[in-house]
């Protein structure tokens, strides 16, 4: 039944009708805007995030993926749906900036394992992940379900740093403005820089350890670095 009988009577060789399965790849970024990236010295790492989650999905799109996005707010964990085309990019970048104008000033946040939480059960699903995120307050389950997002392959991390942010202050006193925009102050003395820029550097290295343990590739992506070195790095999978 499978016989191609045009071409078979045409050229007088039996020819086979051979059935490919269409699969179209999807591409979903997923954006961390918890409190946690509203900090930076030169920039918001919400903003990197941001920006660099919109130029993915275009460059995706260029590529004939199907575009979504996944949102995590400090309360909720917003997603759209696989689209083609530029509706489909358009709808993930309206998430994307509505989120971000939405911040809020919770004091407390979810935590990331949540996220992976959500990530594993999109699993069975073709196409693959981009997560940006600073990878702050990941929880108790996050190395479990890190592991499991990588046995199947389909995840990238992207850490969005501020270079400053992992460098203690020399000692001295400083004066900054908190979350309700009030002037305040603090001292830094040399024992407190040199116990800051330990458990910096602990922990940017224990974020790095946690995704090779778990076999996913981790893109460093600096706040002040030309997006487009980092997102060439980001669409090759490099580590």
């Amino acid at each position: 039944r499978h016989i191609d009988w045009n071409v078979t009577a045409r050229t007088n060789q039996p020819y086979t009708r051979l059935y490919r399965e269409e699969k179209e790849n999807t591409t979903t970024v997923v954006v961390d805007l918890r409190r946690h990236m509203y900090t930076g010295s030169d920039s918001l790492r919400a903003v990197r995030a941001g920006l660099q989650a919109a130029r993915a999905l275009w460059q995706s799109l260029a590529g004939g993926d199907r575009i979504a996005a996944i949102v995590c707010t400090d309360h909720e964990i917003t997603e759209t749906r696989p689209l083609t085309g530029r509706k489909g990019a358009l709808s993930a970048c309206e998430l994307i900036a509505d989120k971000f104008k939405a911040q809020s000033n919770a004091t407390t946040t979810m935590p990331l394992h949540e996220l992976l939480l959500r990530l594993n059960r999109h699993t069975r699903q073709s196409g693959r992940y981009v997560v940006f995120s600073g990878f702050d307050e990941r929880g108790e389950a996050w190395q479990q379900r890190l592991n499991t997002l990588g046995a199947a392959q389909r995840t990238t991390g992207v850490i969005t740093l501020d270079r400053m942010e992992h460098i203690a202050l020399p000692a001295g006193r400083y004066h900054y403005r908190d979350r309700q925009q009030l002037e305040a102050s603090t001292s830094i003395d040399r024992r407190t820089r040199d116990t800051l820029q330990q458990e910096l550097q602990v922990a940017k290295k224990s974020i790095k350890n946690s995704f090779d343990n778990a076999g996913v590739p981790l893109i460093v992506d600096y706040t002040d670095a030309p997006y487009e070195h980092a997102l060439q790095d980001l669409m090759r999978g490099t580590r």
